[in-house]
C-alpha cells in the first residue's frame, strides 16, 4: 500500500540559533526527542527553512513540552496552502462533515 506522506513547512524564528538546536544533546533533545535536533538540522541545511514529515512533527510535539519547545523556535506552514498550519487544520476541522 503506498500512501502519500504529508509535510509541513517549517522555519526558523528569528534569532534562534540553529546550530545549538540541532546538536543531539542540544535544547529539543529532551522535550522532542531525536526528532527535535532531526527538525533543527534539516532547517539549518534548509538556511532556515525545510520541509519535514508530519510524522516527524506528530513525534516531537508528542507533549506539551514538545509543542511548545517546537513552537518557540518554529513557524510551521502547511506545504500545500501556505497557510499556518494550525489555521489549516481548524479550517480543516471546521469543514468535516461528522
Amino acid at each position: 500500500m503506498n500512501t502519500k506522506e504529508f509535510e509541513v513547512i517549517v522555519i526558523a524564528r528569528k534569532g534562534i540559533d540553529l546550530v545549538n538546536l540541532a546538536r543531539h544533546d542540544g535544547p529539543l533533545a529532551i522535550p522532542c526527542g531525536t526528532v527535535g535536533p532531526s527538525v533543527a538540522k534539516a532547517v539549518l541545511e534548509g538556511k532556515g527553512k525545510a520541509k519535514v514529515s508530519m510524522l516527524n512533527l506528530k513525534i516531537a510535539i508528542d507533549t506539551q513540552y514538545g509543542v511548545e519547545s517546537i513552537l518557540d523556535n518554529f513557524e510551521l506552514y502547511d506545504s500545500t496552502t501556505r497557510k499556518p498550519l494550525l489555521w489549516s487544520l481548524v479550517a480543516a476541522r471546521l469543514n468535516c462533515k461528522q
